[in-house]
């Protein structure tokens, strides 16, 4: 049986290698992965194709910014929670709703964020390039 890399090796130009979590895109696609499946990208857009885009070029330094301007979402969006609150679909949305694009409030029984959680997005948001 072939492991994960060997497989990879025996196939890379007939496959294509997805990093399929959150926390570390960055180091997933510097090691060769084709793209990233994650909710990220689609509620930072720009912000996450800065990152994909370093990682292609092999840019490491801008990589690395990259990844330190939404390192501090990420880890709100996974770490800064009571008993799992604010949910992650809450999150999501009042960060596109904060972008300026109204996608509604989540489906029940989740509702919207407490304005404490919207002024974290909010900071988070300005924070970022």
């Amino acid at each position: 049986m072939l492991s994960t890399g060997e497989t990879w090796n025996h196939c890379k130009d007939d496959l294509a290698v997805f990093y399929g979590h959150d926390y570390a895109a960055m180091e997933g696609l510097l090691a060769g992965a084709d793209g990233w499946l994650s909710g990220f990208p689609a509620v930072l857009p720009k912000q996450c194709r800065r990152l994909q885009d370093a990682c292609f070029a092999k840019e490491v330094d801008a990589a690395i910014a990259a990844q330190n301007n939404i390192q501090p979402y990420i880890d709100y969006s996974f770490y800064d929670k009571v008993n799992g609150v604010p949910h992650w679909q809450e999150i999501c949305k009042y960060t596109l709703q904060a972008q300026g694009l109204d996608v509604g409030l989540p489906r029940k029984p989740l509702g919207e964020l407490d304005d404490a959680n919207k002024k974290k997005i909010e900071k988070l948001l300005a924070d970022m390039e």
